[in-house]
């Protein structure tokens, strides 16, 4: 009796170490939390040796009904799925529209929440492979979240910003879970982008990839009927800001397991989508459409910084067909949105073919900026050009006698310098001139120099000269 039950604990242990994987994103500890087994990455040890297995059970009169232990084998993670096996697992996962699985009540906001949230038990059959039940068992927990998440928005008030309730950092178990989808992501990304799409377009109510956000609202519409279309409107909105936080996270691991130029494709169709203006709308919704848009934007940025050349088609495409237009207030707000979608693009500094490619696209864009007459949109075109050049001034060295580079600061530096001077472009532009001497050449610099300070003290001048005539103490805003 005593060796048949030394033996069942070696086997019991060894199935811990195996078996037991946790969300907290450190390493495999081997343990049981919350009397539940749990998924977790990364999965380093799921390619180490096999444990041998531990001998049989010896027969005992005690325990005649024991059964054989089996043996103990390594996981692996499967690299992709079938489609029906996919839209089969979403279509039990996601909710159909109009229909909602019951979830427990949610009492309080996120932020009042006190103490851990018991995630609900989540059926997978046991019988999958390893990783396909580490997969399946994050994304249901994911999906479990999720909906409780637009669960509480939509009990929100509409004027509620998405960002107070959905931004990173205010659920700490949903940051870990997305963490632990990203960590993933390295060993079965096409797979996770497949399942996401899917779900994505499952809450969304559709099933093919015309999906094209609009607004809801009709302002024809009754107020019942109103108040009902910006409430599905603020769902769809937060369905969207939760696809582009995992989004984000997942698709960093790009360079570590390549994608299919086809996904890579959807994803930055969807991303452009929600850069288009739309005309006309003045409803409760409209900071949580820029919201979105700006996280759509980080997610054009983390997609840019390894399939750069697809990012960079997709955008000259779009500015050429709004080019074409007849200009008009909408024409103009369109180009602005489509400008700001870059707002997190980033040079990349090494290899060098990755850095020339980046300066050729900011030459292109460069001469846009000298071309177009339109204010708005030289202003937002100078304000992309300072959020891409800042990072680039503070650690460039050798790389500004690059030819592309040098070629870029002197097509602009001239004629933004003209223009700073003019009251109507001075705030927008005078932070571009300084960028641009930043990275300039050392002889370019010193020639250039004294004429922007020059400027700058002339301005500053004048400032103080309004302000005294106001009777107002420059520099605190009082008056003396």
């Amino acid at each position: 009796m005593t060796e048949s039950v030394r033996s069942f604990v070696y086997f019991e242990k060894t199935l811990r170490r195996h078996l037991v994987l946790t969300l907290d994103g450190s390493e495999a500890s081997g343990r049981l939390h919350s009397g539940r087994w749990l998924c977790r990455s990364p999965f380093s040890h799921f390619l180490s040796p096999p444990i041998p297995p531990p001998p049989p059970l010896c027969s005992s009169p005690f325990h005649p009904r024991l059964p054989a232990v089996p043996p103990v084998c390594t996981m692996e993670v499967p690299t992709r799925w079938s489609r029906a096996s996919v839209i089969s697992f979403i279509k039990g996962l996601a909710s159909p529209v109009g229909l909602k699985p019951p979830l427990p009540p949610v009492s309080g906001t996120l932020g009042e929440r006190k103490g851990p949230v018991v995630m609900a038990p989540v059926n997978v059959d046991p019988e999958s492979k390893p990783g396909e039940f580490v997969l399946k068992s994050l994304f249901a927990n994911f999906t479990l979240l999720s909906e409780r998440k637009i669960r509480i928005i939509m009990a929100e008030p509409l004027e509620k910003p998405l960002n107070k309730s959905l931004q990173r950092g205010e659920d700490p178990q949903f940051d870990q879970l997305i963490s632990s989808m990203s960590s993933l992501a390295e060993y079965c990304l096409p797979s996770i982008l497949r399942t996401l799409f899917d779900w994505y377009k499952r809450q969304n109510g559709l099933e093919d990839e015309s999906h094209e956000y609009r607004p809801r609202a009709n302002t024809k519409s009754k107020n019942d009927e109103q108040q009902k279309d910006y409430l599905l409107e603020r769902r769809d909105l937060a369905i969207d800001f939760i696809f582009s936080l995992v989004l984000i996270e997942v698709l960093k691991q790009i360079p570590l397991h390549p994608l299919l130029d086809g996904l890579i494709q959807e994803v930055i169709n969807l991303t452009f989508k929600h850069f288009k203006y739309k005309e006309g709308y003045l409803g409760p919704n409209t900071g949580n459409m820029h919201i979105v848009a700006d996280l759509y934007a980080e997610v054009v940025g983390v997609v840019a910084q390894s399939r750069f050349p697809a990012v960079r088609k997709k955008f000259i495409s779009e500015l050429k067909e709004l080019r074409q237009k007849e200009q008009s207030p909408y024409a103009i707000q369109s180009t602005i949105s489509l400008i700001m979608g870059l707002k997190f693009f980033r040079i990349k500094m090494y290899p060098v073919e990755d850095f020339e490619a980046s300066f050729q696209f900011m030459q292109e864009c460069a001469q846009y900026f000298l071309e177009v007459k339109d204010k708005d949109i030289k202003h937002s075109l100078a304000g992309l050009f300072v959020e891409i050049l800042v990072p680039v001034a503070a650690s460039v060295k050798n790389e500004v006698n690059v030819p592309c580079l040098r070629n870029f600061v002197e097509s602009l530096h001239d004629t933004t310098l003209d223009l700073s001077s003019r009251k109507k472009h001075s705030l927008a532009l005078y932070p571009l001139v300084t960028c641009l001497l930043c990275v300039s050449q050392k002889q370019f610099f010193l020639s250039r120099w004294h004429i922007f300070l020059n400027n700058c003290l002339s301005n500053l001048k004048v400032s103080l000269c309004v302000c005294m005539q106001m009777g107002e103490f420059p520099g605190t805003g009082l008056f003396v």
